[in-house]
């Protein structure tokens, strides 16, 4: 009743019998077994713990059915020791799982053409669109878990609502020169613990220039930018706004001209923009990178915690 369930095929059983499982494999017995006088067999048995089991102690014991009386029958349990006339390998520990699996998961969404949300022949900017190819922009597990460090990342159900928090869309219809399009990069920290020191990094689309002062007017303004400056990037975090120059002045948030590599400035080391485990970054069309600091992780499916989740916004001109 406690969630553990037998291991199909993992059954090691030298004394033959029929087997049978019930309850969703919560429950193991087997059938006609023929004990030989005089020895001893060992039978065991794999059983699945679920990973939302608490910690503290499980017992596993086990029954044997019509032994007859001068054999402590008709009925003879195991032990609870794993020493003793009958040993018996319980109970089992069940210890917190040590995290050690951080990730970040990114969706990228056009939120805005020329400050409205409509598009020609595009998609409706002011709604939730599901990218079909993409199986992390949703709460629908479909990625089996890896266990090979080349398998897919981790999918995810620990968005909060993408119905309403994952708003844009992919297809931005046709633009002209001068349009201005708005991109929003949704994060969410989906693994067991916290990533530490993120730094983000996004290439400015071909044939569009970084608009250096797309949020002029807005508010709050993050205090270490120079003052007066304009203002390129808005970051969402822990369920409000901020804004924040492109200029390389002390705040969070960086605009890296073509040419310059994000991976030379001291406070982005080892950045790999291009996403190819090199140290260099090519950076043909320009960089927004952002030091978005450490990113906790989400804690459960519907209850997820406000700092694990945010966007990185920026806008551009089409050339």
């Amino acid at each position: 009743t406690d969630g553990r369930t037998y291991v199909s095929g993992s059954l090691i059983n030298p004394l033959g019998g029929i087997v049978n499982t019930y309850g969703n494999r919560q429950q193991l017995e087997i059938i006609g077994m023929n004990v030989p006088a005089n020895q001893t067999a060992i039978l065991s048995v794999q059983v699945l713990i679920p990973s939302d089991t608490p910690p503290g102690e499980l017992i596993n014991q086990a029954e044997l059915e019509n032994i007859p009386i001068g054999f402590g029958g008709p009925r003879l349990l195991s032990d609870y020791q794993p020493t003793g006339a009958r040993p018996d390998p319980t109970p089992l520990i069940v210890t917190t799982p040590i995290a050690t699996n951080p990730n970040v998961l990114l969706v990228k969404r056009i939120t805005a053409l020329n400050n409205s949300t409509t598009t020609t022949t595009g998609d409706d900017l002011s709604i939730y669109v599901d990218e079909t190819t993409n199986p992390y922009d949703d709460n629908t597990i479909t990625v089996a878990a890896p266990s090979a460090p080349t398998d897919p990342p981790q999918d995810t159900d620990q968005w909060p609502d993408p119905v309403t928090f994952l708003i844009g869309g992919i297809d931005g219809g046709n633009v002209f020169a001068n349009d201005i399009i708005e991109y929003t990069v949704y994060f969410l920290s989906s693994g067991d613990t916290t990533v530490d020191n993120v730094h983000f990094c996004d290439y400015v689309p071909t044939f569009t220039s970084f608009l250096a002062n797309g949020f002029n007017g807005e508010t709050p303004i993050a205090t270490a930018g120079i003052s007066g400056a304009d203002l390129g990037v808005e970051i969402f975090r822990n369920g409000a706004s901020t804004f924040y120059t492109g200029a390389n002045d002390g705040d969070a948030a960086v605009y890296f001209a073509p040419g310059i590599d994000p991976a030379d400035d001291s406070r982005f080391t080892g950045i790999d923009c291009d996403g190819n485990l090199s140290t260099a970054n090519e950076n043909t069309n320009g960089a927004v990178v952002v030091n978005l600091g450490d990113i906790v992780n989400a804690s459960s499916a519907g209850n997820v915690v406000n700092d694990a989740y945010g966007y990185v916004r920026f806008r551009t001109t089409v050339k």
